[in-house]
């Protein structure tokens, strides 16, 4: 198993905790400025299992395009923390930030497993030249 699945999978995996903490309250992350987006449970525990979904997709893709797909959502997340700033006070704030140092590493580490990936072959292309 490349180093790099496993690296992405603990770090999809750790920031899927920290959003859980912050759902359940545990961690303290500000509040939001605009009316109906105080519901932290909801929030945690949706983007907790988004991760845990992008750990086990990490570990268990053999293609290049699941992977690929992974990089893309995370890609989408850290875009949407950043775009999203203005509606929380305060805007950054340690626990976001280290969720996303761990999402950027969880998509850098599938970016560089994607790209040393071995092609996934299918059965016709194993034949060809062999009289089938």
């Amino acid at each position: 198993m490349h180093p790099s699945r496993l690296v992405a999978a603990a770090a999809a995996w750790a920031a899927a905790v920290l959003y859980v903490l912050v759902g359940l309250g545990v961690l303290d992350i500000g509040r939001a400025v605009e009316p109906g987006a105080e519901d932290l449970l909801a929030f945690g525990l949706a983007a907790g299992a988004a991760q845990l979904l992008v750990g086990v997709a990490v570990l268990v893709a053999r293609g290049r395009a699941p992977l690929l797909v992974v990089v893309g959502f995370e890609i989408l997340v850290v875009l949407m923390y950043v775009a999203v700033a203005s509606v929380r006070v305060p805007a950054y704030e340690v626990y976001g930030v280290t969720i996303k140092a761990l999402e950027i590493v969880a998509m850098v580490a599938t970016l560089v497993l994607a790209t040393h990936l071995q092609p996934v072959r299918t059965g016709a292309e194993r034949h060809v030249g062999h009289g089938i």
